[in-house]
């Protein structure tokens, strides 16, 4: 027990396999010399071999020197050690000499085995190479095995087999193949949802600013258009307008065909066309089918215009007994009024026995605007060889044996019209490049319809983008300089365009029959390798013909002739000194249309930019009106359903932006006396110029504040009952009080004014017009606009005379007398320089009504603040509602709007399209005929009558002509 006592703590036991354990406390253990060989070590004389083993032992009594020689075990443990012991009532026994591993391993044999294959997996991102140490790595390693350890050999030799074998044994995919869809068409048509896709979409995706669901411009559209692109500006695409060849994909436009008898679809188109144009419609050329004519379409009463259509009736012959009866017309309706122009056909077809169905998914529709359009189209549209049979010649599964059967019954039709098709084309362009034809005009009328059957572009497809020429063209076909050839296409032209295009059977042939994109590449290629007649017939295995039609449009200002540059039809010369600035030739924005079958949009759109015809979108088409300055719909048509909903998604755009700024770091409109900056409001110019008008203004937001306005000002308008023959009466008197009023709603209804609102559309007043303003005849002029049913609208072309630009939205105001008095002073002033260097009035600044109402709210708005932090949980409070009009009127009185307008590069200057009522102007021009110096000025310049015109956020008036438009 003495031994037990002085026992370490930290000892702890060693046991021998001769030693024994006893439970009853104590446990000693021999020591550890005892088990060594008895050596002599008092010895000596000692051998070589006694000092090594001598040493060996100091060394091991040396590790072992801190092992325990007695253990004591703790008494309460006694049972936990007793249970462990073979037989409980032995307090002795031997240890074992040995522990059997076997017997334990074998046992474990399944956990062992899969510890194993663990060890040898390789998991992770990183190669057999990388698991080394640093200082282990070597460059050879990684393509020589050898290099490696033994262990990674093999892991090595499997990471180095190439991905595209690994792939084919089952291994992981890359995450782009993963992510590719197999079938992409259905997951494009799943991703186009209700708004349609084109199927130049995904060209133009990439390329485009494309519409979006959320903007309410277009979202009756109905499909994603491309509006501009982006890489260039719009000076790129003017340019190639003017000098090259700009493509549009028009394809959104709906096509509704009509189908009845001749007569029955007469009388529905007399039901929804006005007056005015049954002449374009009814026209012999139209009705045979040559010539598409263009006509505005109107409701059932023919008082509303709804939109703008173009018919194109199909071809007849005469001595086609069976189909006389039955004719059949494409009306191609914008997308914007679409639902309102089907309703009106749908109601007149009931009633006059037309049937009507939707083709607009059968068509591709490209439009070509600029000089270089029929080159563009020469080069890049191959005729198809009608020389042979073509159902022998081959005998490829893809071709429509329907098409290939038409063709071999009309081969000499098909002849007449390629020749048409080339020669007219040659001529067009003559007539824009080379000097001998520069200044003829050209035969092909505008509309004029051609039918031509042509082969799959994609065959042709250069490698990189070519320039087109006339010379590489005609190097092609050298038989059309043949004078023979050239009078033939004379008397080809009186001929009807037939095309198998109107026949739904072969249409749907034709567009299974296109072949894909890989397969037409592969085979090019593999023709690229054979010479001789070999690589001539590879490539007429692969053709496949395509029924197009093309149709001629001419100017968009051709129908308006300028003063001192019109021209007389039938090729006669135009006057020469022409000014480089003084607006775009009357040949500006001519082009072709071209209608293909479906599933053709692709195939024909990229050959045609390869081509270097430059790609553009709805803004080109509105910047190339703007520069003939001809409305654009639906922007310049306020008095249909589709430009209201133009204006009112303008005018909650506008108002974003606006209300999107600080009150201070935004235009102060009721200061700027700029009563409508958001849209123009049509309703008010139509108001006599009393109290009326300011009633009307007092409409400030939409709902109205629930806090009266309190205004230090009033603008009161007063004037003579003879205002129509002067505006000097116009004058503006302040209130000296302020006083409280609540808002007064409008005493006219939105829908009744619009309903009633129209527009001067008549072609042929609007020419008589313009000659008689032209040629300073202002008394006939006044007394045209006087037989018109107001409340009427006159387009007009904006032109500033000295400086200024246009914009939407700005304000055409008319001039007083005081205003001309100075105007005769600065004119008189400027030793002769004419009206181009007078400026015209300023606007002054205006007392703010809502001045204290934005106090009023922001005090409120604190107020709010605060108590939300004090109840977060609290309801917020319903704030004043910001208007969209404001309560002040400008000094001189608003009679038009302008509805679009920017920089022309044709005129070097700003220019626009407007609207002023017929009232207006009618006192405008009686105005400016009691001024006999202006009315001298206007015979030199040949002037029509002047305006005031200022833009939104400015106070600076500018002198403007006013030319009528339709």
């Amino acid at each position: 027990m003495d031994n037990l006592k002085n026992t370490e703590k930290n000892d702890f036991p060693v046991a021998d396999s001769k030693s024994s354990t006893s439970l009853k406390g104590t446990t000693q253990a021999t020591d550890a010399s005892d088990k060594l060989p008895e050596s002599n070590v008092k010895s000596e004389i000692k051998s070589a071999d006694e000092k090594k083993e001598s040493s060996h032992l100091k060394k091991w009594k040396k590790r072992m020197r801190f092992q325990p020689k007695n253990v004591t075990l703790d008494p309460e443990k006694h049972e936990y050690y007793k249970d462990l012991l073979p037989d409980p009532k032995d307090d002795t026994f031997e240890l074992p000499r040995a522990v059997p591993v076997a017997e334990y391993v074998e046992e474990a044999k399944k956990e062992v085995k899969a510890m194993l294959a663990a060890v040898k997996q390789h998991s992770g991102s990183k190669t057999a190479l990388q698991t080394l140490p640093k200082h282990m790595r070597r460059r050879a390693a990684s393509h020589n095995v050898k290099r490696l350890p033994i262990r990674l050999r093999e892991l090595a030799s499997q990471q180095m087999i190439p991905p595209s074998e690994s792939s084919k044994t089952g291994e992981k995919v890359c995450r782009r193949k993963r992510r590719k869809k197999l079938a992409l068409q259905n997951e494009y048509a799943k991703r186009a949802g209700n708004q349609g896709w084109l199927e130049t979409h995904l060209w133009h995706s990439k390329r485009f600013h494309m519409t979006e669901n959320s903007d309410k411009h277009y979202q009756h559209w109905s499909h994603r258009v491309s509006i501009y692109p982006n890489d260039k500006s719009f000076r790129a695409c003017y340019r190639a307008v003017a000098k090259h060849c700009l493509i549009q994909d028009i394809s959104y436009f709906h096509c509704v065909e009509l189908t009845g008898s001749q007569i029955n679809v007469k009388n529905m188109f007399k039901n929804m066309i006005q007056q005015h144009e049954h002449s374009s419609v009814f026209d012999d050329g139209v009705l045979s089918g040559k010539i598409e004519a263009e006509v505005m379409m109107c409701d059932l009463t023919c008082d509303k215009v709804i939109c703008p259509v173009r018919i194109l009736w199909q071809p007849k012959l005469e001595d086609n007994q069976d189909t006389i009866s039955k004719h059949v017309v494409w009306c191609w309706i914008h997308p914007a009024p679409y639902k309102e122009a089907t309703k009106v056909l749908e109601q007149l077809s009931t009633t006059h026995g037309v049937s009507t169905s939707d083709r607009t998914g059968d068509f591709n529709r490209f439009r070509f605007t600029g000089p270089k359009s029929s080159v563009t189209l020469m080069s890049t549209l191959q005729l198809i060889k009608v020389g042979e049979d073509l159902t022998s010649q081959n005998s490829a599964e893809h071709l429509s044996a329907k098409l290939s059967s038409w063709i071999n019954e009309n081969k000499d039709e098909v002849k007449k019209q390629q020749l048409d098709f080339s020669l007219t084309m040659l001529e067009c362009h003559r007539c824009n490049f080379h000097k001998t034809h520069k200044q003829l005009t050209t035969r092909v009328c505008h509309g004029a319809v051609m039918s031509v059957l042509v082969n799959d572009p994609r065959l042709t497809l250069p490698l990189q983008k070519t320039k087109p020429t006339l010379k590489s063209t005609l190097s092609q076909e050298p038989s059309l300089l043949d004078a023979s050839e050239v009078d033939d296409h004379e008397k080809s032209l009186e001929e009807l365009p037939l095309s198998p295009k109107w026949k739904s059977e072969i249409l749907e042939e034709v567009a299974l029959s296109r072949l894909p994109d890989h397969v037409t590449s592969t085979r090019k290629n593999e023709a690229k390798f054979t010479l001789g007649e070999e690589k001539t017939k590879k490539l007429d295995s692969l053709a496949t013909p395509v029924p197009v039609l093309l149709i001629r449009r001419s100017g968009i200002a051709s129908h308006l002739k300028k003063p001192g540059f019109e021209g007389v039809a039938g090729g006669t010369e135009v006057t020469e000194g022409r000014s480089v600035h003084a607006g775009p030739p009357e040949d500006f924005g001519s082009g072709w249309d071209l209608i293909l079958p479906k599933k053709w949009g692709t195939a024909f759109w990229i050959p045609f930019v390869y081509h270097r015809a430059r790609a553009g979108g709805i803004r080109e088409s509105e910047h190339s009106h703007l520069e003939c300055k001809t409305p654009f719909f639906p922007r310049d048509f306020p008095d249909t359903g589709a430009g209201r909903k133009w204006w009112e998604a303008e005018m909650e755009t506008n108002l974003k932006r606006h209300y999107s700024k600080p009150p201070a770091k935004r235009v102060n409109f009721s200061v700027m006396a700029t009563p409508f900056p958001f849209s123009p409001d049509w309703d008010h110019i139509f108001l006599p110029l009393d109290g009326e008008r300011e009633s009307s203004l007092n409409v400030g937001s939409s709902p109205p504040l629930k806090q009266p306005v309190e205004s230090k000002s009033e603008l009161v308008l007063t004037e003579n009952q003879n205002f129509a023959t002067s505006f000097s009466t116009v004058t503006r008197k302040r209130s000296a009080t302020s006083s409280d009023h609540d808002v007064i709603p409008s005493k006219k209804s939105k829908d009744s004014d619009i309903t009633a609102m129209a527009v001067l559309r008549n072609k042929e007043k609007v020419a008589t017009l313009r000659r008689l303003l032209s040629a300073g005849d202002f008394a006939s002029a006044i007394s045209l606009l006087e037989s018109l049913t107001p409340p009427t609208l006159v387009c007009v072309q904006i032109s500033p005379i000295n400086r200024g630009t246009p914009s939407a939205r700005a304000m055409l105001c008319a001039p007083s007398s005081d205003d001309f008095v100075e105007l005769r002073r600065e004119f008189e002033d400027l030793n002769g320089e004419g009206l181009k260097s007078c400026t015209g009035p300023v606007e002054p600044k205006h007392w703010d009504p809502y001045r204290k109402e934005r106090k009023l709210a922001t005090e409120q708005a604190k107020k709010r603040r605060k108590q939300k932090k004090k109840d977060e949980h609290a309801p917020l409070q319903s704030t004043n509602q910001k208007p969209h009009k404001f309560n002040v009127l400008p000094i001189r009185p608003i009679i038009g709007f302008v509805t679009s307008g920017d920089f022309l590069f044709s005129y070097a200057s700003g220019g626009g399209v407007g609207f002023i009522a017929v009232d207006h102007l009618v006192s405008l021009l009686r105005e400016q005929v009691t001024n006999n110096w202006l009315m001298q000025e206007f015979a030199k310049s040949a002037k029509p009558p002047i305006a005031l015109m200022r833009l939104i956020d400015s106070t600076q008036y500018r002198f403007v002509s006013l030319h009528p438009t339709s």
